[in-house]
């Protein structure tokens, strides 16, 4: 078992959304994966845990003053996502990746192929193939007279 960021294990995540969909500890232990010989004294000492009140608090009592649903742009999304403690990891993940192009610019190796090869013409004119100086005039050109 994993810890995940929330000090919650895979199981115990399971646990709290099991029970907050069918509100029996027992049934919930079960469909946790805790076996059904001690699922019921493995619900009463999972929610005797202070993590695992909380978060099934939480979840089966909303806030009373929701928040404003706000518009988010993409980025700031997937921002709040990956930011968000309470997200499995994988998707924090997914989510940091996903927002990364934006967020850093790549580097000169990993410039597109056309803009490579204007850099590597650039270079071969400033070497051994670059074009020779057009010779100097020292001497005046002659004049007419006419």
């Amino acid at each position: 078992m994993t810890t995940m960021p929330t000090g919650l294990t895979d199981r115990q995540r399971r646990f709290v959304d099991a029970f907050v969909r069918c509100r029996r500890g027992k049934q919930a232990a079960i469909t946790a994966g805790y076996g059904e010989k001690w699922a019921a004294s493995a619900a009463s000492r999972l929610l005797k845990q202070p993590e695992i009140a909380a978060a099934v608090a939480r979840r089966v009592d909303p806030p009373a003053n929701p928040e404003p649903v706000s518009q988010l742009s993409p980025m700031e999304y997937l921002a709040q996502v990956m930011n968000d403690p309470e997200v499995r990891l994988e998707r924090r993940i997914k989510a940091a990746t996903a927002l990364l192009p934006y967020v850093h610019a790549r580097g000169p190796a990993a410039a597109g192929k056309k803009a490579g090869q204007a850099a590597a013409a650039k270079r071969a004119e400033r070497g051994r193939f670059a074009p020779s100086a057009p010779p100097l005039h020292l001497v005046k050109p002659p004049t007419r007279k006419g």
